[in-house]
């Protein structure tokens, strides 16, 4: 990054040096070998913002597979909870919480996109940025993931309990209904 930094310092002190007039050997020497720093200068910039470029894509790949598990997930939780209306209002804000992180991310690319081809700088002070929310994100995705957890669990445990004191009532009106049974017979 310092390297990166340097050359595109000396990159720009050179497109202000003022032009010379005085057409000496030794000075067409000194333009020759600043000719030759700064086509090297702008190779090794181009190579270091083709690997920035590449690590920023992978980083991409890899928050739309975090994405799309999430929705391959929020699909499974409707099909197994269609008449729990917790369960369907905590679905409804785990989809809001995944287009917003698409939203978040197709914005990012967009920054990153824009920053990339108006300025060098600008786009290693994006990468830090993306890669200091990524983290940030990844850990709002797994804590919303627990909550949702613990409600589906919390949901489950509830459903049990009614449908244990739903069977201790069909038991309770069974031995009625037999008693009223024996009753009649006697």
């Amino acid at each position: 990054m310092k390297k990166l930094l340097f050359s595109t310092a000396l990159l720009l002190s050179f497109c202000y040096l003022p032009a010379q007039t005085n057409n000496s050997q030794k000075d067409e020497q000194n333009t020759t070998k600043d000719i030759l720093f700064l086509k090297k200068s702008n190779a090794l910039l181009k190579t270091q913002l083709n690997e920035q470029k590449q690590t920023l894509l992978k980083q991409t790949q890899k928050t739309d597979s975090i994405i799309s598990i999430l929705q391959t997930a929020t699909n499974e939780i409707k099909k197994g909870a269609d008449n729990q209306n917790s369960v369907t209002q905590s679905i409804g804000n785990l989809n809001e919480l995944t287009t917003n992180i698409s939203q978040a991310f197709i914005k990012r690319r967009l920054y990153a996109i824009i920053a990339f081809i108006g300025s060098i700088i600008i786009v290693l002070l994006c990468l830090f940025y993306l890669k200091k929310k990524s983290v940030a994100i990844n850990k709002n995705i797994k804590q919303n993931e627990e909550n949702l957890n613990n409600k589906i669990s919390q949901m489950n445990e509830h459903l049990n309990n009614e449908i244990g004191e739903i069977k201790a009532i069909v038991e309770k009106q069974t031995k009625e209904i037999n008693m009223a049974i024996e009753k009649q017979n006697t």
